[in-house]
């Protein structure tokens, strides 16, 4: 309905100025109506987040709070840094991120338990691609989940073995560019109990494996922005890539984090991201408005029309 109005608009204009139609003037009123009620009503936003199953849902409040509360369940992320609010600019919806640019993110809570497949979203955006550093990781060194970076690489991984002293036994990843960094990333990781884990970036695909088993939930806390004592699916080996050690602070911005008790499908992902990346809904209104007057105003200056 909404492409159909703002079609049937530039048709109106194309032809009031070709001269090839006659448009009555109740049909422009009405249009005008339309446009302005559009305007006032419509919705684009987070408003059409995939809800079922959706365990968690933590986004970025306009000010400083703390501890992060999430929208959806009861859980808490409770400072152990300082990390501020901002205003950003954007070409998605995204008005307001945590700013973890010094390093200073560091919010932990209790494990993530009671899962068997899930999903795991997040919408960032990382100072550079340099270096290991951790964004979101729970349990410990035997059994636990995270998400990094590998320098340009964003790594979902999950460990299931109970062996600390090995890697993670399923490693998902995928290389970022600096112009994909240049504005927020959609990164979501889905652990499936029974069939294939998935990473998707901005709403695709872009790696998948066979997944070892869901027994991922180790007893250790979890940590977002930055690790706890341990690492959730590391290795306890000193100076191997997922030993704890390995890891610093994540560095930039920071807006979701969603929590899933079950696999998303492609499609759920995609909707999930066609949420967010739209332009500023005020930018959008202040176009249809811009529209309509024009319309209107030309109306008033063509009345044989």
């Amino acid at each position: 309905m909404i492409t159909l109005s703002f079609s049937n608009l530039w048709y109106s204009l194309k032809n009031l100025h070709g001269g090839e139609m006659e448009i009555k003037p109740k049909k422009t009123i009405h249009l005008c109506l339309s446009l302005m009620l559009f305007n006032i009503f419509g919705t684009i936003g987070y408003s059409q987040v995939v809800s079922s199953d959706l365990s968690f849902n933590w986004e970025a409040p306009t000010t400083t709070t703390d501890p992060w509360s999430s929208t959806v369940g009861s859980r808490d992320w409770s400072f152990n840094g300082s990390p501020t609010i901002g205003s950003v600019s954007s070409s998605t919806s995204i008005t307001h991120a945590w700013n973890f640019t010094s390093g200073n993110g560091s919010l932990f809570t209790s494990p993530f338990t009671g899962l068997s497949s899930g999903t795991f979203e997040f919408w960032l955006r990382p100072n550079d691609l340099i270096g290991q550093e951790v964004v979101f990781e729970t349990g410990g060194a035997g059994r636990g989940l995270s998400l990094s970076f590998f320098t340009d690489e964003v790594t979902f991984a999950y460990k299931t073995t109970g062996v600390g002293a090995s890697d993670p036994n399923l490693i998902l990843s995928h290389a970022l560019t600096a112009l994909e960094i240049s504005e927020f990333v959609q990164v979501v990781g889905v652990a499936n109990d029974a069939g294939t884990a998935r990473l998707y970036i901005n709403g695709q695909e872009v790696d998948n494996a066979v997944s070892p088993g869901t027994n991922w939930q180790g007893t250790n806390g979890a940590g977002l922005g930055a690790r706890r004592d341990q690492f959730g699916g590391g290795s306890t080996t000193p100076g191997a890539d997922w030993a704890a050690q390995s890891f610093g602070a994540f560095q930039g911005d920071f807006v979701i984090m969603r929590v899933y008790d079950d696999a998303l499908t492609a499609s759920e992902v995609l909707q999930n991201f066609n949420t967010v990346a739209v332009p500023e809904p005020r930018a959008i209104s202040l176009l249809v408005i811009a529209l309509a007057s024009l319309f209107c105003l030309s109306r008033k200056k063509y009345p044989n029309y």
